[in-house]
């Protein structure tokens, strides 16, 4: 469950290594990481809905880092 949290960490901090990112836009990542996991042990019986907009942003961020850059 915790997987997808794991892997915008590492593809945000590989981002900014390969200078695929600013600072700015892993502000933002990391703004929308923490308010999901903070959802995701706070709110009961729903927190699992919390797990898809990090999947989400998981995917675009593979796209761009990993395929074509300029698809978004």
């Amino acid at each position: 469950m915790l997987l997808p949290f794991f892997l915008l960490l590492v593809l945000v901090v590989w981002a900014l290594i390969d200078s695929e990112m600013y600072a700015k836009e892993a502000i933002i990542h990391g703004a929308v990481w923490a308010v999901c996991l903070a959802g995701l042990f706070l709110v009961p019986g729903y927190g699992v809905a919390f797990v898809v907009p990090v999947c989400l942003q998981d995917i675009y961020l593979l796209i761009k880092l990993v395929g074509n850059p300029r698809a978004f």
